[in-house]
C-alpha cells in the first residue's frame, strides 16, 4: 500500500496499529470522515484486540481480501463484531459467506441484516451449492421489505380516544414535506434499513415539524400522528403484521426483545440460528418447535406431537423440554428429511426418485425409532425390486 499511514489506534493489548484516514472514510461509516480528525500523534484507543484490528483494516484497502478459511471461529467472530461496531459493510458481506460455507450459523446471523439490500438473484448466483440460504433468503428479505413500504406509504389515520379521526389543516403539507425527503420505492429504502436501523426515519419526521404553521396545539396532535406512524413501523419490526407468528423456515430465540420473525439479536448469545431451518413438508402448518442435527451438521425442524403420534422411538411431546439446542443425532439429513416427511399427513416422497443405499439407511433409521409407517413402505418398496437388488 502507498498511501501514506496518518492515524494511529491502540488495541485494548496496547499495540499500536496505523492506518489511513481516507480508507476509513471512504470504505466504514462508523469512523469520522477524514476532515473531521484532526492531525495529531495520540493514538485512539479501541476496544478490540490488535488481531483484529488488523485483520479488519487490511480488508479496508481496494484490493481483493484475505481468505477467512484459515482463521480460527473465534477470530472470525471478533472480526465480525468489529465489522458490526464499525459498519464495514464489505467484511460482514465477505464473512456472510464465509458462515454460509463452513457452517458457522452465528456468522451468518451477525452479518445477514447488513446485506439485505442484495437481489435474491445475486444470493442464488453466490450460494448456488447452498439451497437452503437461496430458498430462505427471500422471505428473510421481505420482511425488510414490509417494513420499507410502511415506510414509504402514507401512515394510518390518527384517531381520538373516542375513535374519531382527527381533522388538520396542516397535515397535507407535512406530509408532503417528509414524503420528499423519503425514498420513492421501498426497494431504495432498504440500503436505510440496513442493521435495523430507524432512527434515519425519526430524524425526517421530526425535521420538517418547524414548517407547520399552526399552533402548539396542532404540533403537538402532529407529533402523536407521527409518533403513531413510528410505533407502526416498531410493530413490524416486532412481527405483529404477521400475527406474531414465526414463519416455518427458521427459529428465533424467543428470550431476545426483538422479534423480527427473519433473525436472533447479533447480542443475544444464546441465539439459535436464523436462515437453515426449512419446513420439511411444503404447506405444513405445524409449528417448528425441536431442533435435529444430523451427522453431517444439517439443521433439522421437526414437530413434537409428530414425533410422539407416528413413532414409539421419541420421546413422548410431554417429556421433551421446550429448548433451543438442537438434538444430535447419528442420521444424515437426506435420511432424516425423509423420515420426518413419512410422519406427515402428506403423500410420501417417489420411491422411484430414491437409490438404494438411500432406502436401505432411511429403513434403517425407521426400524431404529420405530416409525412404522415408514417401515413399510421401504419393505414393500424393497419386496418390488428385481431379483439380486433388494
Amino acid at each position: 500500500c502507498l498511501l501514506p499511514v496518518d492515524i494511529a489506534f491502540r488495541s485494548c493489548d496496547g499495540i499500536l496499529i496505523w492506518t489511513h484516514k481516507t480508507m476509513l472514510e471512504h470504505l466504514s461509516e462508523g469512523f469520522p470522515g477524514a476532515d473531521l480528525v484532526f492531525t495529531t500523534d495520540e493514538a485512539v484507543s479501541l476496544t478490540e484486540y490488535s488481531l483484529v484490528l488488523r485483520s479488519l483494516f487490511e480488508r479496508m484497502h481496494l484490493r481483493k481480501h484475505a481468505r477467512l478459511s484459515g482463521k480460527l471461529y473465534s477470530d472470525v467472530f471478533e472480526l465480525v463484531e468489529a465489522a458490526e461496531k464499525y459498519l464495514v459493510y464489505s467484511v460482514m458481506a465477505s464473512s456472510f459467506r464465509h458462515g454460509v460455507t463452513y457452517d458457522y450459523p452465528e456468522i451468518v446471523d451477525q452479518a445477514a441484516p447488513f446485506i439485505i439490500n442484495t437481489h435474491p438473484n445475486e444470493i442464488a448466483s453466490r450460494f448456488r451449492n447452498h439451497p437452503t440460504i437461496v430458498v430462505a433468503w427471500t422471505p428473510y428479505r421481505n420482511a425488510f421489505l414490509e417494513v420499507a413500504e410502511l415506510v414509504t406509504s402514507e401512515p394510518p389515520e390518527w384517531l381520538s380516544k373516542k375513535r374519531r379521526p382527527h381533522e388538520c389543516e396542516e397535515w397535507d403539507h407535512y406530509f408532503r414535506c417528509v414524503k420528499r425527503n423519503l425514498p420513492r420505492r421501498a426497494t431504495d429504502c432498504l440500503f436505510h434499513l440496513i442493521g435495523k436501523d430507524i432512527t434515519w426515519f425519526k430524524d425526517i419526521l421530526s425535521k420538517d415539524t418547524s414548517s407547520m404553521r399552526s399552533s402548539s396545539s396542532t404540533l403537538g396532535t402532529e407529533s402523536r400522528t407521527a409518533r403513531a406512524w413510528r410505533r407502526t413501523i416498531k410493530a413490524c419490526w416486532r412481527g405483529w403484521r404477521c400475527g406474531g407468528k414465526r414463519p416455518p423456515f427458521m427459529v428465533v430465540d424467543c428470550s431476545s426483545s426483538d422479534q423480527l420473525p427473519a433473525s436472533s439479536l447479533p447480542s443475544s448469545r444464546n441465539a439459535l440460528i436464523l436462515l437453515s431451518m426449512l419446513s420439511i413438508v411444503s404447506g405444513c402448518q405445524i409449528p417448528v418447535d425441536l431442533v435435529l442435527q444430523s451427522s453431517d451438521k444439517v439443521l433439522i425442524g421437526a414437530h413434537k406431537a409428530n414425533l410422539e403420534a407416528w413413532s414409539d422411538g421419541f420421546p413422548s411431546a410431554n417429556s421433551i423440554e421446550d429448548t433451543h439446542k438442537p438434538v444430535d443425532l447419528t442420521e444424515t439429513a437426506e435420511i432424516l428429511k425423509l423420515l420426518m416427511q413419512g410422519m406427515h399427513k402428506t403423500r410420501f416422497a417417489p420411491w422411484a426418485t430414491l437409490s438404494c443405499d438411500t432406502v436401505f439407511a432411511l429403513s434403517e433409521a425407521a426400524k431404529k425409532y420405530f416409525v412404522y409407517s415408514v417401515m413399510a413402505g421401504c419393505r414393500g418398496y424393497m419386496y418390488g425390486w428385481p431379483d439380486g437388488q433388494g
